[in-house]
This record gives C-alpha cells, structure tokens and sequence, in this order.
C-alpha cells in the first residue's frame, strides 16, 4: 500500500533539492533592436552626410565666385547700382575688372601696378610712370640694342674706359663715355656734380652734339630736361664694353693722334686754313698752349686774309667748342694747333675739320 506520508516527504526534499540547483542567477539574453530602430539610425546617418557634402558645396562654390566674381549672375546687376567715384587720374588706366562687383560706391585709388584686391584702381598708362602719387612721362625707354653708327652717343659711365659698367646715377654719372661714328673720342669728366646735374647736364650734353645718351637710371627731370635739348635716351645695364660690342675701346688719345697728326710743314694751296697763335702776324709763333691761343691766322688760296682775335674765355666750359663752331662758321676746312689739344681736336672733329700740329714760326712752317 502506498505510503502517502512517504511520498510528501520525498516532494519535500525534492523542493529542496530544486532550490539549491537554481540558487545561481539566470542568463540575461537581450532582446534584438527592433527593425524599425535601425533604419532611423541608417537614416540619421545619410541625412549627416548629406549635409556635410552641401556646407562642402556651398564653400567651394563661394571660393569659386570669390576669385571668379564675374560667373555672378547678378554680376550686371551690381554693376549697375555702384560705380568708382572720385578723382580721375591724368594719363592713368582702370585695372581690368576693378569696377566690377561692387557692393558699394568706392573712390578711385592709383597704384603702381595692379593689386587684383583693390576696387577702383588705376595704374599708369604705358610711357608713364607711378611717381609721388602721380603718373609722370618717361623720355628714356627700355632697350637691349645699342647702335652706335650715325650720331654722337653718350654712355654713363662709372670709370673712364669701357671696362666699367653702366652708371647708375643719371646726371650724377662721374664720366660720360662720348662716342662719334662708333669711336670713342671722349671721356668726360662730369663738372656739375654738385651744381643742380639734373638741370644742367644735359644742355652740356647738347654742347657736346650728343644725340643719344645711354643711362642705368634717370630722374625725372633729368629725363624732362634730355628730351628738351633733343637727346634720345635709352636705359641698358652691364658692362659698357658688352655694349658697344668688341674694337670700340679705342682710347681718346690715339683718336686724336691719328686723326691731327704732326707735320713740319704747312701748304696753303687748297681749303681754307686757320693757325693758332700768340700774335696777328706771320712773324707769331704757333701757339703752345691754349692759353696762348690768342689768335687765328686765316689763308685763303695761297694768301693771308685776316687775323681773328680770340675772345673766348678759356675757364669757360665752351671753350675747345666755340672755337670749332667759330671756324667753321667762318667756312675755315684746315686747323693748325702748335700743340695736340685732345678737346680741341675732338671738337674740331665734329664740324668734320681737318687738324694738323706744327711748331715754330708761322713764316717758317708754311709754303
């Protein structure tokens, strides 16, 4: 017979027994994130995306039209309602595009060169320059090519040969290399330093018969005064003697002797001739000196004609050059000196006069 009292007990212990086993905590297993959830998400993250890629656009779009203002389609627009107001410069031109896309009205400004960030500027046209705030002619011109043939050039100079270079110092040059016909006949020693050059160089260029001068750099006045006296002026650098190419260092003094060289006599027959000398009569020696150079004996076909005194003072500047323009004027083609006064000679070249040097008494030497 079945113990019920047996079977209680052993349900007992069997709840027992099932308390101890399930004494330790349970799993925990996570619910999965419904479907619904993870598409939000998914969506959120285009949507970023999305906006990054735009403020992206949006700043490459505004860098675009900043440095092309022009693909503005209200670019027209603008124009339109503002404008450059103010000063409009002498001899200037607008920069191109300055009056475009403004926002404003913007008062006209000039510059040295165009800027692209200034509105309303203007830059000197060509053949003028940004000088004190004003555009200012410029007579010397850029040039890589010196031509020496035909006229009287002038280079200045830092040295007294071909071996120095271009000066830099306009009419404050310490020499000026004087050159006729592709010779150098001439280094000039520049008097007018400290005597206003800018205003007087160049007339004393002009004496001189230069047509073109040669300079590194040149102020303004200089360049005003240049182009007064008629004298063609080039800006070049380097050393002279690259310029004027190879054989033109030909030194002063060999110009003058082989051009007014030593005879012991003279022929009156042919040009007309002028003698130097210290006395009106043929009994004068020839003159020494040019301090001596009192007068000029004048001979025309074969006979003495006149005796010219000498007036010009010889402290004067002028001094070698009035002395050839005054024979030539008085159509004289031969010049006798008793002396070889390079100056002289050189100017007596520029009228194309012929030049010859004896010595003794005008009675002895011609015939």
């Amino acid at each position: 017979m079945y113990d019920t009292n047996q079977n209680n007990q052993n349900q007992e212990i069997g709840a027992v027994g099932g308390e101890q086993r399930s004494s330790a905590p349970p799993e925990v297993i996570q619910p999965e994130k419904p479907i619904q959830e993870e598409k939000k998400e998914t969506k959120n993250k285009i949507i970023l995306i999305l906006a990054i890629l735009l403020i992206l656009v949006f700043l490459v779009c505004a860098i675009i039209l900043f440095v092309f203002p022009s693909l503005l389609p209200f670019n027209e627009t603008l124009k339109s309602q503002y404008s450059c107001v103010g000063e409009t410069f002498e001899n200037s031109v607008l920069c191109p595009d300055s009056d475009k896309n403004l926002v404003s009205d913007v008062t006209t400004v000039l510059s040295g060169s165009c800027t692209n960030i200034k509105k309303c500027e203007y830059i000197c046209k060509e053949g003028y320059e940004y000088e004190n705030s004003v555009c200012v002619k410029k007579y010397c011109v850029l040039s890589n090519n010196l031509d020496l043939a035909g006229s009287i050039v002038a280079i200045s100079s830092s040295g007294r040969d071909t071996n120095f270079g271009v000066s830099p110092l306009g009419a404050t040059a310490p020499y000026f290399l004087i050159f006729d016909n592709n010779l150098l006949i001439e280094t000039a020693i520049n008097p007018y330093l400290e005597k206003n050059p800018d205003q007087v160089v160049a007339e004393w260029l002009a004496g001189k018969g230069v047509k073109k001068i040669v300079v590194s750099d040149a102020t303004t006045l200089f360049e005003s005064n240049l182009n007064k006296n008629k004298i063609a002026c080039l800006k070049m650098s380097g050393k002279i003697s690259d310029l004027v190419g190879a054989g033109q260092n030909l030194s002063v003094y060999s110009y003058a002797s082989n051009n007014c060289k030593s005879v012991d006599s003279i022929s009156l027959a042919g040009p007309k001739l002028a003698i130097t000398t210290i006395r009106p009569d043929l009994n004068s020696p020839i003159s020494s000196s040019p301090s001596s150079i009192k007068y000029f004996l004048i001979f025309e076909n074969g006979k003495f004609v006149e005796a010219i005194k000498n007036d010009f003072n010889i402290l004067s500047k002028n001094f070698e050059s009035d002395i050839a323009q005054m024979l030539f004027k008085k159509d004289v083609n031969r010049v006798v000196l008793g002396y070889r006064n390079i100056p002289l000679v050189i100017e007596l070249m520029r009228p194309k006069l012929e030049c010859v040097v004896a010595t003794g008494l005008v009675s002895e030497v011609i015939k």
